[in-house]
């Protein structure tokens, strides 16, 4: 089967924002945007120098890319890159008082949803993803197992976005009423990898477990609030508790307050950096836009060099003193 490779963006349109903590701003301005559509350029030009017969997908609601995001024709290289551009809505529109963030995660199930008549295999990653390395391993843990998950390791008891793995539970016992559900984790929304075969019977899951999640919201109940808790509920509710993909990915915080990298991290496939898109994910932005035809060896050098991961976490941090003092 053929290995596709996705990303996205979800532009929230005026007056129907929501908070992004990683990016200040308002969500519908240009200069807002501008920090995610750099993203997806590095995470598409990272992805064109390591990755072997592979498929590219990108979704959209906006209906015109950009041609000029500080000099790159985004259009052109997503079209001179034989990478597929789908525009489609987001159907699963939450209230405004749903959540005070990411109010636009749910587009992974449009997503899905597409894909439900295509097959292959199928990698999907937020945008402020690198790759890394050839992901052909990946897709073959895909094609056999049919889902893999990314375990965030979580206390029970600790709230991820207003819903706590203890309430995850919870809930899962009320909707299935259930006597097994004990062995609930938290899977994180930023990789999802599944195989045809599992997109339709998860989706069907989706439709069921979306009604009777949004019950709760009308009863002004506690609830699931975004993709992830969703993701993890179905992985369990169709029998996926693996974490087969953490040998591929890992979520690198290189905040001044959280650092999770290590120099183990150096030689992970996919790098997803949420705190890096308006710093070292800009920077890469600039490297790349001045250099149409970088090897792959000095990406992965410069990449490296940029984030920080062979240098320390002193270095990460003095590198973010410094960047954020430029931008002021």
């Amino acid at each position: 089967m053929k290995n596709y490779l996705i990303t996205w963006f979800y532009a929230e349109p005026e007056d129907d924002e929501s908070f992004y903590p990683s990016v200040a701003g308002k969500t519908s301005s240009p200069e807002f945007q501008k920090v995610y559509w750099k993203c997806v350029y590095d995470f598409y030009r990272s992805a064109l120098l390591t990755q072997k017969n592979t498929e590219y997908i990108f979704f959209s609601n906006v209906p015109n890319i950009p041609t000029d995001l500080d000099g790159v024709d985004i259009a052109e290289f997503l079209s001179s890159s034989h990478i597929r551009f789908v525009h489609r809505e987001l159907t699963n529109k939450t209230p405004k008082d749903w959540a005070g963030a990411w109010r636009n995660q749910f587009y992974v199930f449009d997503i899905l949803e597409y894909l439900s008549d295509v097959e292959g295999n199928f990698c999907i990653l937020d945008s402020d993803c690198i790759l890394r390395g050839d992901l052909s391993p990946l897709y073959d843990d895909i094609e056999k197992n049919g889902i893999i998950t990314y375990l965030i390791n979580s206390k029970p008891e600790e709230s991820i976005n207003d819903c706590s793995v203890l309430q995850m539970q919870e809930l899962y016992k009320e909707f299935y009423s259930a006597e097994n559900w004990g062995g609930l984790r938290y899977k994180g929304g930023e990789f999802i990898g599944i195989s045809s075969r599992c997109v339709k019977p998860l989706m069907e899951e989706y439709r069921k477990l979306w009604q009777l999640n949004f019950k709760r919201y009308t009863d002004k109940q506690f609830k699931l609030t975004e993709e992830a808790h969703f993701l993890s509920m179905l992985y369990y509710r169709l029998g996926y508790t693996n974490n087969f993909a953490g040998k591929y990915i890992k979520r690198m915080w290189t905040t001044l307050r959280c650092d999770t990298v290590t120099a183990e991290d150096k030689g992970l496939l996919i790098w997803h950096l949420p705190s890096e898109k308006m710093y070292g994910l800009g920077r890469m932005f600039d490297r790349f836009a001045r250099q149409k035809d970088m090897p792959e060896q000095e990406y992965l050098a410069c990449s490296d060099r940029v984030i920080g991961v062979s240098a320390g976490r002193m270095y990460r941090k003095m590198r973010r003193i410094i960047t954020k003092l430029l931008h002021k």
